[in-house]
């Protein structure tokens, strides 16, 4: 989640004033991609203890595991990837060309890939 914050600084006469206009608070969503493997295990460690909307997906047994493991539900491309603000591709190098050529022609305008 982040919060949008306006600061203005006024000054009448002698004294200082601050006023904090709250604009909005946005939920960002963050699809992992990857979950269970070696980054990604790692990944959805700190994203659980996060402030974002995280969405999981995994395919490997092991990895489907690892991921079950840590308490989180795997989702399905088809219901994360298109409300994704962030999509953090978490898979090995040698994949990473074939996964992206899954996924990014379903991500929405704007959203961000990382890998």
């Amino acid at each position: 989640m982040v919060t949008i914050v306006t600061l203005n600084l006024y000054k009448t006469g002698k004294q200082n004033k601050i006023f904090i206009t709250l604009k909005s608070t946005i939920m960002i969503n963050v699809t992992l991609v990857g979950a269970g493997g070696k980054m990604g295990v790692r990944l959805t460690r700190n994203l659980i203890a996060s402030n974002y909307n995280v969405s999981y997906l995994e395919v490997s047994p092991e990895g489907l595991e690892r991921v079950k493991q840590n308490g989180v539900t795997v989702s399905t491309a088809e219901e994360a990837i298109p409300i994704a603000d962030v999509v953090i591709f978490a898979v090995p190098d040698v994949l990473i060309g074939k996964v992206a050529a899954l996924y990014v022609s379903k991500m929405r305008t704007g959203a961000i890939g990382m890998c």
